[in-house]
């Protein structure tokens, strides 16, 4: 079982939507896959489930909650697992506002290893259940990022060709190379995606060349272009091979996805 997360501290980049696709092309790979969502804002649940959840549906919140009642039996991954639009695609979701209040609990406690490791240790079950599993990061370095980069094999940083994001890569490099030091010394880099790039902007162009100086072969070529067709898919429940015009960038997809996932 491999585990990536998809992560970088700056929102709008396209985190979500790149993990969404990555897992559409590891299913039609006929990979068994497990998404998580590790952002309060549970945008890629809203995408994955036929019908929006119950807000008392139990959910990823309850399996990483802290503060457990004494006595209370503890929530597992596998509770909480649903189906998805996909056959062969599980997800561990994110409902209501339960993560944000997680979140906010993890951040005041103390940064302890036990609390960092609860997402790898809610995951120990399920290696022979899955082939791949990707984890969708909020945008921010808070302990559910931590709990995500703890639990992974390998970090994809999602970026867009600007100076904030780019300024955002350096910093998720540092905090993977922390969490390297002193939780993951297995955590690896697979890939830094530029997303929503425009070939034709005098921004684009240099943004890119500044990041292939700074990062070298760990910057995937190609980028992923800006088109319309990728926010539609994900937006619509639908997938990019099944869409007018969207069968050149699912094939995009399905090329990272082989790049940065083991074989």
């Amino acid at each position: 079982m491999d585990i990536l997360a998809t992560v970088l501290q700056k929102g709008g980049v396209g985190k979500t939507t790149t993990a969404y696709h990555l897992i559409r092309a590891a299913q039609r790979a006929d990979k068994r896959v497990l998404a998580i969502d590790m952002d309060p804002q549970g945008n890629l649940t809203t995408a994955l489930t036929p019908e929006r959840l119950p807000l008392d549906e139990v959910s990823l919140a309850d399996v990483i909650n802290p503060q457990q009642a004494p006595g209370e039996e503890p929530v597992s991954l596998s509770d909480v697992i649903v189906p998805t639009i996909w056959p062969g695609v599980d997800l561990a979701p994110t409902v209501g506002r339960a993560l944000a209040i997680i979140e906010q609990e993890l951040t005041q406690a103390p940064r302890t290893e036990d609390r960092a490791r609860t997402l790898q240790r809610a995951l120990e079950g399920a290696s022979d259940r899955y082939d791949l599993v990707i984890i969708d990061c909020p945008p921010n370095l808070g302990m559910l990022t931590i709990n995500a980069l703890v639990a992974a094999h390998g970090a994809v940083l999602v970026t867009e060709a600007s100076l904030f994001a780019a300024d955002g890569v350096a910093l998720m490099r540092d905090t993977i190379a922390s969490v390297q030091q002193h939780y993951n010394p297995q955590l690896t880099v697979r890939g830094v995606l530029l997303n929503k790039w425009e070939r034709t902007t005098l921004a684009g162009q240099e943004w890119r060349l500044t990041l292939h100086e700074a990062l070298g072969e760990q910057l995937l070529h190609p980028p992923i272009p800006k088109r319309a067709v990728i926010r539609d898919a994900i937006e619509t429940g639908d997938a990019l091979d099944r869409i007018k015009g969207g069968q050149p960038m699912a094939e995009l997809y399905t090329r990272h996805l082989a790049k940065i996932t083991r074989r």
